[in-house]
């Protein structure tokens, strides 16, 4: 990576320093997207060439000038988590010595937020501090509800998952299950859901998580979604030796089955967005009951991971590729 007019500073948290690199990264065209890259349906590519050696599998949009993204710094055999803030016009990048790739994201502002990897981190003006009051293990999801409330999940390789909230930045734990758990969503405060192996869904009523359902197709799954007229949606890893991936919603009364799955799943007001395929390779949107490939035919984007929208008119996808959509 080109850290051409960053600086290095040292962070002392816990006792423990941590050297962090911070600055503008040269050679990026800034979060606007460039008009010679791909460009179809209201999605435009956006120029990373300043991003070396970086994927981003997770991001957050808080404003179209206030974009956070985190994944993994690779050279040769050395990785390590990094994260990254887009301003609208330039990039600030911060790289760590976390110990496994971001894993998941939260930002409640552009000074502050939480980091997710072997461990939970709290970032706070350029800083990173490892939080105390969480085990040892890898954070699948984080959620924050409109009170204010945060929650994360903990798993450790797939025999436990702990499910922790936050009130005024101290995380307690709420509930355990002896199984993993990939990732939950909340509707409202009073309504959320998570996902676990073996076609397990749990629900939050605003007072305890408990079992919901058992019957979902799926054995690994990857994420869950709600959309605004009251479906649960799954997506996870299907077929023999789970070589593809596919979609399930629960209609009311049972799952109906999609043979169309993909990375991650994002809804809006009214449409609903899919990195689909076993590797993020295109871009599918749901709208009127249907889900239709907006990408180009033939046209591969890449490694897509992550997706987020601020409204339904602003979102972005990343990967190895970063896709900004604007309409």
């Amino acid at each position: 990576m080109k850290r051409r007019g960053a600086k290095r500073m040292a962070v002392w948290a816990k006792g423990v320093m941590w050297w962090v690199w911070v600055g503008l990264i040269s050679g990026v065209a800034g979060c606007s997207g460039r008009s010679d890259l791909l460009e179809f349906d209201n999605w435009r590519e956006l120029d990373v060439s300043g991003l070396d050696f970086t994927h981003f599998s997770e991001v957050q949009i808080l404003s179209k000038n206030d974009v956070w993204v985190g994944g993994r710094y690779h050279v040769e055999s050395y990785t390590q988590g990094v994260i990254a803030h887009c301003n609208g016009s330039a990039w600030d990048v911060f790289i760590n010595e976390l110990p496994y790739e971001v894993t998941a994201i939260y930002f409640l502002s552009s000074n502050e937020g939480w980091v997710g990897s072997l461990g939970l981190w709290h970032y706070a003006n350029g800083n990173l501090e490892k939080s105390p009051d969480i085990p040892s293990g890898y954070v699948t999801s984080i959620r924050f509800t409109p009170n204010g409330c945060g929650w994360i999940i903990i798993t450790g390789g797939g025999l436990y998952s702990y499910i922790f909230c936050c009130t005024d930045s101290s995380w307690a734990l709420v509930d355990s299950f002896s199984f993993r758990i990939a990732d939950l969503e909340f509707r409202n405060d009073n309504d959320g859901w998570a996902v676990g192996e073996y076609g397990i869904v749990l629900h939050y009523d605003g007072t305890s998580w408990s079992i919901w359902d058992s019957t979902g197709p799926w054995d690994i799954p990857r994420n869950i979604e709600v959309d605004s007229f009251g479906g649960v949606w799954v997506g996870y890893y299907a077929g023999e030796d789970y070589y593809y991936c596919a979609l399930a919603r629960w209609n009311g009364t049972s799952w109906e089955w999609y043979n169309i799955g993909g990375r991650e799943l994002e809804f809006t007001n009214q449409e609903g967005w899919l990195l689909e395929g076993f590797w993020g390779e295109n871009i599918w949107r749901y709208r009127g009951g249907f889900w239709e490939r907006i990408s180009p035919e033939g046209e591969s984007l890449g490694f897509l991971e992550g997706l987020d929208f601020n409204g339904p008119d602003y979102g972005w996808a990343v990967g190895e590729r970063i896709f900004i959509y604007e309409r």
